[in-house]
Order: structure tokens, then C-alpha cells, then sequence
């Protein structure tokens, strides 16, 4: 017995075999009167998707640029002095780039701009233009609730922890992992003295992922308190760093705090190294870990690309989160490995 198709349902249904495509995949194109009939035909006929044609298809679309598909949004929300591009334009170099294979351009948007924006009014604009993906860069702070917004409408992904609400897919860095493999670097090269100062907002922003690894590498290095307490970097930098005497600062938002160091009178790196456990950019002069911000835009597109195809708008039920790892580089704030005998 032959296995029923979406011709079978098309001709069932009365419609080209297209629409019944388009409706399988839950496209907001189709009216929802005709996704619902769609959908009780293929249930009646036992219809299934073949994976063999689907993987087939699927690495057909990877091997070539397709015709243009459509808009996503790349959805910013510039409030105050924030703006995103600074941090973040490797991002959305990586998510124009990949987007592109796709079919789809990339156009921002901006929650804060013009003033007055609603966030029901954006979700009419993104509709109207027939936008169905959505890329949430992240947040000024970490309260941003954006519930309101009609999430029902798109197939969305954030970057990062700092969107509050709703909870979003998610695509960022191993946090973590990053400053885990930051300290095991460093012990490598014969740093045994490693300071770590960081901002309770930072802290917050990164869902608390550099000082857990921080504190969890320091203890089962020493079995017990790290060798040297973490600072906040808010408090007195020159009187710690006199009492403890690091060979080397991780700084969890290093550039901010460089000019503290030098405030205090000390030379990077001659006097003490300074590692980022992730930095944003792959021209950044920093030691430290590379977020491999480029890929973590790449794997955004790729995940809101896959849920429009499956017809998965909305805010999910159960969370995923892509962490992407990130690459150690010497860098030019630490002085030359010394490794250990």
C-alpha cells in the first residue's frame, strides 16, 4: 500500500499542493480555517512527512542561495544612551550573511524609535510587512518586558539572558564554559594568582555564568574560598590589588575597567594582565576568549529560519538555548605564556 502525499491531501482538500504544504507547516499565510481542514485530512489519511525528502531538501537549501524568501526583523530596542551596535554588530554580520543562503534580508527595527513606538503598534508593522521571523538583540537591562508584544503572530529568538519576558528561544555564548576555559588557560601558562572583578549588572546580564565558573574552577583548585576574593568592580580596586597582589585581573566587562587599572598606576601587561572571558569582536585586542559572535548570529538565523518552516510561532512552552563556545587568543594584555615545569 502506497503512502498517502500532499498531492493525495491537494486533491482531497481541493487546493494546490503548495497551500497544502504551506499549511502543514502552520504558514500564517493560509487562512486558519483551511490549516485546520488541511490538517484533519492528513491526520485521516495517516500522512506523514518523509525524513529521507525532507533531509534531502534541507541540504539542498544549504548548498545554495535561494530565491528571496522574505524580511526578517532584526528587533532593537536603542532606549536611552543604549545601542546595540557597538557589542553586537558582529551579530548581525553573521545573521546578514547567513540569512542571505537563505533567501531572507535582514531589516532592523527599533523598539525606542521613533519615540512613542508601541510594542502593539510594532507587532501591526512587522505584519503588515508579512515579516515572520524575528531576531531580539539584547536588552539596555535586564527588567525589559516586552509580553505585550504579539509574539503569537512570529517564529522569534533572542541573544543572550538580558529579555526578561517573555523567555525566548535563545542563542549566545558558553558563558560558563568561556571562563572555565579562561582559568584553565591561564594555569597553564604558571599564573597562579588570578583575580577576578566583575559588576553586579554584568553579572545579572550574563545569568551569573562568570563568577559560578569562576568559583567553581577556584574550588576545585583549592578545595575550599579562591585565593584571592572576587571584586566588585565598584569598590576600591587599588586597595585590593595591593592586598592580594594578582598576577593577572579577569574582568568580566574588561573594557570598562581598563582605565581603573591604570588609575591605580599599574602597566598592562607588564605590571598586571587583564583577560576577558569573552570578548565581542575578532578585532579586539584583548586576551581572553572569543565569543565567536560571527557563528552565534549564523546560528540564530538558523534556528528562526527552521521554526518558520516548521510553523512554530509564539513563545514556547519549553525553553531551548544554543550555546555556542568560544576560542582562546593570547591577545596583547597578558604577558608571553610561561608554561608550568
Amino acid at each position: 500500500m502506497e503512502l498517502p502525499t500532499q498531492a493525495d491531501i491537494a486533491k482531497i482538500a481541493k487546493v494546490h499542493r503548495t497551500t497544502v504544504s504551506l499549511a502543514l507547516k502552520d504558514d500564517p499565510r493560509i487562512p486558519e480555517k483551511t490549516r485546520r481542514r488541511i490538517h484533519k485530512i492528513a491526520e485521516k489519511l495517516g500522512y506523514k512527512p518523509d525524513p529521507m525528502l525532507s533531509a534531502l531538501i534541507a541540504r539542498r537549501v544549504h548548498r545554495q542561495e535561494r530565491p528571496f524568501q522574505g524580511t526578517l526583523a532584526w528587533l532593537v530596542n536603542n532606549e536611552g544612551a543604549w545601542d546595540w551596535r557597538p557589542i553586537f554588530h558582529e551579530y548581525h554580520e553573521g545573521a546578514v550573511n547567513r540569512a542571505k543562503r537563505y533567501g531572507y534580508n535582514i531589516e532592523i527595527f527599533d523598539l525606542a524609535n521613533p519615540p512613542g513606538m508601541t510594542l502593539a503598534r510594532m507587532g501591526a508593522i512587522l505584519a503588515a510587512r508579512n515579516i515572520r521571523g524575528i531576531l531580539v538583540t539584547p536588552q539596555p537591562r535586564t527588567d525589559v518586558d516586552l509580553t505585550a508584544f504579539p509574539w503569537e503572530k512570529f517564529s522569534a529568538v533572542a541573544f543572550g539572558y538580558s529579555l526578561k519576558k517573555p523567555q525566548l528561544h535563545t542563542v549566545g555564548s558558553a558563558q560558563f564554559r568561556g571562563l572555565k576555559l579562561t582559568m584553565r588557560s591561564l594555569l597553564g601558562m604558571g599564573y597562579k594568582r588570578i583575580g577576578f572583578v566583575f559588576t553586579l549588572h554584568h553579572n545579572e546580564v550574563v545569568d551569573h555564568n562568570y563568577l559560578g565558573a569562576y568559583l567553581a574552577e577556584e574550588y576545585l583548585r583549592t578545595g575550599g574560598s579562591p585565593l584571592i576574593p572576587p571584586l566588585i568592580a565598584t569598590d576600591d580596586f587599588k586597595s585590593w590589588y595591593e592586598l592580594h597582589r594578582p598576577e593577572v585581573v579577569i574582568a568580566s566587562s574588561g573594557g570598562r575597567f581598563i582605565q581603573r587599572i591604570r588609575d591605580a598606576g599599574l602597566k598592562i601587561p607588564e605590571d598586571v594582565g587583564v583577560v576577558c572571558p569573552f570578548f565581542p569582536s575578532r578585532h579586539d585586542p584583548w586576551s581572553g576568549v572569543y565569543e565567536n559572535s560571527v557563528h552565534i548570529g549564523e546560528v540564530a538565523v538558523d534556528t528562526v529560519v527552521s521554526m518558520i518552516h516548521r510553523g512554530e510561532r509564539g513563545v514556547p512552552e519549553t525553553l531551548q538555548r544554543i550555546m555556542i563556545d568560544g576560542v582562546w587568543v593570547n591577545g596583547k594584555t597578558l604577558l608571553p605564556p610561561n608554561p608550568r615545569p
